[in-house]
């Protein structure tokens, strides 16, 4: 049997015992169908072999892409210490710290545009909230963020030194962009 005939018995078994042939609403058209069989990358390839750019990225979790290193990595170390159990652990925390990190952070955007304080406030804001981070009562995730902040100014420098100044003129305009989806997220209506 033939890859397209194999492509061929699982989209008709599909049809057969999954509910409307698909998953959720994302059904192709018949003509159009296919059966993805592995992802690398921004790629999916289906059992016949063909290659496909997802548009589709898992309707958002694969924003880096299908088995991105850091994340196969990251699931590598994790698998063997097992992944449910339904009661507290490290990972779970760190992930409600970050949330409320990020959370915190979102509120300060919100109280600086609320009170449209002058240069020096909103700095003397911003520095002592960058203050209170260093705080955190768990080292591991002093350690992330420290992490963080020498990768972003570490990604910065290596930016703008290796940019021309048309790029740096792009990446503003690009940038701009993202300003008013982060005005949107802290609900400001005059972006």
């Amino acid at each position: 049997m033939n890859t397209h005939e194999s492509q061929a018995l699982l989209l008709a078994s599909a049809s057969r015992h999954i509910a409307g042939g698909g998953l959720g609403l994302f059904v192709l058209p018949p003509e159009l169908n296919l059966v993805i069989a592995r992802g690398e990358g921004a790629r999916v390839y289906d059992v016949a072999g063909r290659e496909y750019i997802d548009y589709h990225l898992s309707s958002g979790p694969a924003l880096l892409g299908h088995a991105h290193p850091a994340i196969t990595a990251a699931v590598a170390a994790q698998l063997p210490k097992g992944t449910t159990y339904y009661f507290l652990n490290q990972p779970e925390i760190a992930l409600a710290e970050r949330r409320e990190r990020q959370r915190d952070v979102l509120a300060l955007a919100r109280r600086l545009r609320e009170s449209n304080p002058g240069r020096d406030d909103a700095v003397a804001q911003v520095r002592a909230y960058l203050h209170d981070l260093d705080r955190s009562p768990r080292e591991a995730y002093r350690r992330y963020a420290e992490r963080l902040t020498a990768h972003q100014c570490a990604l910065a420098s290596a930016l703008h030194g290796a940019a021309s100044a048309a790029q740096r003129r792009e990446a503003a305009r690009r940038l701009a962009g993202y300003r008013a989806d982060v005005r949107s997220l802290i609900g400001d209506a005059s972006s």
